[in-house]
């Protein structure tokens, strides 16, 4: 995901998933380990939405939403043979989804990230970063 993005933010924003927070708190969540080693791994924080009442979870929520209905809509017909021609298939839905501009706007969510990026984000490739998609990283 920090690939596709082609930078990492300063602060990561997860749902109060236990994949991601082994201890939730409102104030101190406790993280998994790999959630730790990707932190210190791209020199980012994580921080997670507050547990139950949470101002930020319902715009979570909208954003996996739209992402699934433009993705796995158009694709729902569609056989895929290898992870190879489903990633590529995902890949395609996705740029068109964020090269869609918005409604009252001319502009569309790349345009705008590639605007707000070079502000908060570090790009992936910097020296020290290194991986490829998928792999763990370890020290």
């Amino acid at each position: 995901m920090l690939l596709f993005f082609g930078g990492v933010p300063a602060t990561i924003l997860c749902d109060n998933l236990k994949t991601a927070v082994t201890a939730p708190s409102r104030y101190e969540p406790v993280f998994t380990e790999l959630c730790e080693l990707l932190s210190s791994h791209y020199s980012s924080t994580f921080s997670a939405t507050r547990p139950y009442r949470s101002k930020y979870k319902a715009m979570v929520e909208k954003s996996v939403n739209i992402v699934y209905n433009h993705t796995y809509g158009p694709l729902r017909n569609h056989v895929f043979t290898s992870m190879a021609s489903l990633n590529e298939a995902m890949s395609g839905m996705l740029k068109l989804l964020n090269d869609k501009p918005y409604k009252k706007t001319p502009y569309s969510h790349h345009i705008t990230l590639k605007r707000r990026k070079s502000a908060c984000c570090v790009s992936c490739l910097q020296p020290g970063i290194t991986g490829h998609p998928g792999e763990l990283y370890h020290d």
